[in-house]
């Protein structure tokens, strides 16, 4: 019984301790790196630009160090030197790998843009949502987002960027990444493409009409491709349409006979239900009601997707009622009237009592001596008497009074508005 519990305690503790180590360079902390070696090679450039009298053969990772070492040839005599330590800034640090740590199920947020926004509707955005993938790999951790909905969403209105931002909420895997690992988000500082910027957000952009470049082009009411002369009644004159071609023998019982236009060209089977049927699109649409701010959303469809439609209308509705000044003029003038922040009336301050407030910690009396006995040595006594150290302090405490109430005025005077 008691190997199982030791053994059950050593394998809660092992699962509980799960977690891979990566690597950065001090100098660029945001670059990760999944060994010290990696890492190490990412500084060969670096330390070759501060070093042009030698070639760098290659970078070692000195793991007990923690530093990067390097072979190096001198390019005056083709010396070759080994494991040498190079700089890697001008100030003259070396370079120096650290370590991080990814703790499996450890929480995690990741900051994504989901897309436009729709400038003619704020609190919605233009097209489908683009959602990060799972699991996702930032700040050199891998990082599963399971099925669970964004968090907060929000959008800049200073113009920075047109696009809205959620968080997502997740946790560590216990698997440590790289940078190029991370994935790239799409360009957030401009409009995607077929929309424009509009506010603060975008519009869809409208196509332009190819008949104000071309108004004689087809289709367009330029007029020249559809005048009367291609329509004329030379075309369809009475000797095409004549009596002989459409005579009784040809047009006979036996060619235009129910065979030739019967029901099987033409027939359920080639536009039945099986082409147009329900089977392709019966799953992909969702159905959403009670978008307006009076009244309760109604969502069916993805999970996913009715979690951003809430989200989308709570800030839409929000956005609304802070911006509806008017309708809040009653109440600012109500809250900036409450009692509460009226001013207080002026009082006269005594600066002198307050230097006779202070809090001692320690008795006004010097201590008496204090006596100690040997056992060795014949058992001798001896006293320490603390009389000088309490001189001395007596001597400082002046000069501490004095400089106090330096500070005291100098920070009361400034407080007033003095100089």
């Amino acid at each position: 019984m008691t190997r199982h519990l030791i053994a059950l305690i050593l394998l809660i503790a092992s699962t509980a301790a799960v977690a891979d180590v990566g690597y950065q360079v001090r100098h660029r902390p945001d670059d990760y790196y999944v060994t010290g070696q990696a890492a190490c090679d990412s500084t060969i450039a670096e330390a070759a630009a501060l070093s042009p009298n030698l070639n760098i053969t290659r970078a070692i990772w000195s793991a007990g160090s923690g530093t990067c070492v390097f072979d190096v040839v001198r390019i005056s005599d083709s010396r070759v030197f080994n494991a040498q330590g190079l700089r890697c800034l001008e100030s003259g640090q070396p370079c120096i790998v650290d370590t991080h740590s990814c703790t499996a199920n450890a929480p995690s947020t990741i900051t994504w843009p989901i897309g436009p926004t729709d400038a003619n509707n704020p609190g919605d955005i233009l097209g489908d949502a683009n959602l990060p993938t799972s699991p996702t790999c930032a700040d050199g951790c891998r990082v599963d987002l399971g099925n669970t909905a964004p968090g907060d969403c929000y959008t800049f209105e200073d113009g920075s960027s047109p696009f809205t931002f959620c968080d997502f909420p997740g946790k560590l895997t216990g698997e440590t990444c790289a940078t190029s690992d991370e994935p790239t988000p799409p360009d957030t500082t401009n409009c995607p493409t077929g929309t424009v910027a509009q506010g603060s957000g975008c519009v869809t952009e409208t196509p332009p009409d190819p008949c104000e470049a071309n108004p004689q082009a087809e289709g367009c009411p330029g007029g020249g491709d559809t005048g009367g002369g291609d329509t004329g009644g030379g075309d369809t004159g009475g000797g095409d349409t004549g009596g002989g071609d459409t005579g009784g023998g040809d047009t006979g019982g036996g060619d235009t006979g129910g065979g030739d236009t019967g029901g099987g060209d033409t027939g359920g089977g080639d536009t039945g239900g099986g082409d147009t049927g329900g089977g392709d699109s019966g799953g992909d649409t969702g159905a959403a009601s009670g978008t307006d701010c009076g009244t309760s959303l109604s969502c069916s469809g993805d999970a996913v997707g009715c979690a951003i439609a809430r989200i989308q209308k709570d800030f839409s509705c929000r956005t609304q009622e802070g911006s509806d000044f008017p309708a809040q003029k009653d109440a600012l003038k109500q809250l900036i009237g409450d009692p509460q922040f009226a001013p207080e009336p002026d009082t006269e301050i005594n600066v002198g009592e307050l230097f006779n407030r202070g809090t001692r910690f320690l008795p006004a009396a010097c201590p008496p001596p204090k006596s100690l006995s040997l056992i060795t040595n014949g058992g001798r006594a001896f006293e320490i008497s603390y009389d000088p150290l309490c001189q001395l302090a007596t001597d400082l405490g002046y000069l501490i009074v004095v400089a106090a109430s330096i500070f005291y005025a100098i920070y009361v005077g400034r407080a007033a508005g003095g100089e």
